[in-house]
């Protein structure tokens, strides 16, 4: 009695902190392509009528050097804006990423269907598959279609990543009271410590023609769902794990 008493109390903002980052790059993503695409828009028009205009115009002999020069020079113009147009549509769908349509079903379903889309890529790289799946199939709120699109993704990082010799992707579906875990792994080399950090970075690849845009997607989906996507190494596997939380 008479004391006085101070309460703390702790939360976990680590989701939050996550979605926030995420949203940020979304905003200024954006920006950006709102911006190149206004500026780009008037260039391809233009060249492109310019063209028109010269490969439908007779010129004397004494201009013909200068009239190929000019559409050789209209030409790069035209291809290098469209390029970056193409480009810019193409990081766009980080952005436009639709509120999820949520349905009762089993992740069961979603793994055969991906299973199924994946196996002439299976059967032509030699992948052996791991599968580890409960009986009963638990049913959660999912976008089917967004899911499917996250198991595409980390299917095709693990075919990428698996070695040439003794390929191997394992699936796993493991459930809890208050969530259900799914992991898929390969038998490839760990992702180096120097490249960890920058994984779920819109636009970061290792890859040469990559887009760097497949993870941090998937991450997102997995937000807009209320759960979580992850990285962690097991002995000799690199695992990627969707968390679902139960609702």
């Amino acid at each position: 009695k008479g004391k006085k008493l101070k309460i703390v109390s702790l939360s976990n903002i680590g989701s939050e902190l996550a979605y926030m980052e995420i949203d940020s790059w979304i905003r200024l993503i954006r920006v950006l392509t709102h911006e190149i695409m206004n500026s780009i828009a008037p260039v391809t028009s233009l060249t492109d009528t310019i063209l028109s205009a010269y490969a439908n115009t007779e010129t004397s002999d004494n201009n013909d050097n200068l009239r190929e020069n000019t559409i050789e020079a209209l030409q790069t113009i035209y291809t290098t804006a469209t390029g970056l147009m193409n480009f810019v549509k193409s990081y766009r769908r980080f952005t436009a990423i639709p509120k999820p349509q949520f349905s009762p079903l089993s992740l069961h379903s979603i793994i055969d269907k991906a299973l199924i889309l994946n196996a002439s890529d299976f059967k032509e790289k030699d992948i052996t598959l791991k599968l580890n799946l409960p009986l009963e199939k638990r049913l959660l709120l999912l976008d089917e279609t967004q899911i499917m699109q996250v198991l595409q993704n980390l299917l095709k990082n693990a075919t990428d990543a698996a070695p040439n010799k003794g390929k191997q992707i394992k699936i796993e579906l493991s459930e809890e009271e208050t969530k259900t875990n799914l992991d898929i792994a390969n038998s490839g080399h760990p992702i180096p410590e120097e490249v960890l950090p920058n994984i779920f970075v819109p636009f970061f690849t290792t890859k040469e023609a990559g887009t760097g845009i497949g993870l941090s997607i998937s991450r997102y989906i997995m937000r807009l769902h209320g759960g979580t996507l992850s990285h962690f190494t097991d002995n000799d596997w690199t695992v990627f794990r969707l968390t679902f939380q139960i609702q």
